[in-house]
């Protein structure tokens, strides 16, 4: 079954909050709060880019998901973004200026 990923706006990522030790979270919700927005044309092959699954699998407990990035291509003033997410592959295409979530340990 396909998730449906797409890269959601910044502010749509979760972010940190007081007492923030306390929260119990999934590895990929934790990737999502530490996650820093980067302008679309200064992503590289190998940064992993935060998702939000439309329709995520009944045997995940949230939607957020971690992907890497295989290509980043810029045409006629767009940049387009190829991003393998575990069984699923996504391509973004936009503004080379828009900001993308990314997790960069």
């Amino acid at each position: 079954m396909r998730e449906d990923i797409a890269i959601p706006p910044m502010r749509k990522v979760p972010r940190r909050v007081y007492r923030d030790w306390e929260i119990s979270r999934t590895p990929s919700h934790q990737c999502a709060v530490m996650s820093e927005p980067v302008p679309a044309r200064e992503i590289k092959g190998g940064d992993q880019i935060i998702g939000l699954a439309a329709n995520p699998s009944r045997h995940r407990t949230d939607g957020w998901r971690v992907g890497r990035v295989l290509i980043r291509e810029t045409r006629e003033g767009l940049t387009q973004i190829r991003i393998g997410f575990y069984g699923e592959w996504i391509t973004w295409e936009g503004d080379p200026d828009t900001p993308i979530p990314v997790y960069r340990r």
